[in-house]
């Protein structure tokens, strides 16, 4: 059950970027074609393995958080209008990146990796932190952060991976490169859209 699972994210993964390479939005009535496009790939053999199981061996098991965001691009990819995330969705996992990755690569006495796994003596508060934010998502109706987090706990529960770690689960490079791009893109966007403006001004 764990590979089915594990296989089953990078599938989304792997469908969600040939859809964004394809441009889905843009072919209107024939976006059945693209999907059915993206799910050959996505089955290709590449050296004796699948792509899909390649992209798993290089990628390991994907956070939910990553799950969550490309399957809600697969969802939607036939429609004309994006669904934005919301921003409390993007600064939870970028505030999380900058506690864990850093501890997790020596810069602190303490390992923050380590705490995700049950034997840690914090495990339990780190527990009932996610626990607490996914229901104030859910109080102050943040949909996508409180689906992400019910994601999480109950993937955790099931040991959907082999890996008993819950930051597995919460968190990976690939989600925090999704969301920095999409800040890093809008701030372009508003220098880009206030030196417009001053220039028109001096026009």
């Amino acid at each position: 059950m764990t590979s089915l699972f594990a296989l089953f994210g990078h599938g989304v993964m792997l469908m969600a970027l040939i859809l964004m390479l394809l441009q889905v939005r843009r072919w209107k009535q024939y976006w059945p074609l693209a999907y059915l496009i993206s799910a050959v790939v996505i089955i290709l053999p590449l050296q004796n393995w699948l792509v899909i199981e390649f992209s798993w061996g290089y990628f390991s098991d994907l956070s939910m958080a990553t799950v969550y965001v490309c399957l809600c691009y697969v969802a939607t990819g036939m429609r004309l209008e994006r669904i934005k995330m919301d921003q409390s969705l993007k600064v939870t996992i970028l505030i999380l990146a900058a506690i864990l990755f850093p501890s997790a690569m020596g810069a602190t006495n303490y390992d923050m990796f380590s705490l995700g796994f049950p034997s840690e003596a914090g495990f339990n508060y780190l527990l009932i932190v996610i626990t607490v934010i996914g229901l104030l998502a859910w109080y102050k109706q943040a949909k996508h952060l409180s689906i992400y987090i019910g994601m999480v706990l109950i993937s955790y529960g099931l040991g959907l991976y082999e890996s008993h770690n819950l930051w597995l689960y919460i968190i990976d490079p690939i989600v925090v490169i999704i969301f920095a791009i999409s800040y890093l893109i809008a701030l372009v966007k508003l220098l880009y859209s206030m030196l417009k403006n001053r220039l028109l001004i001096h026009v």
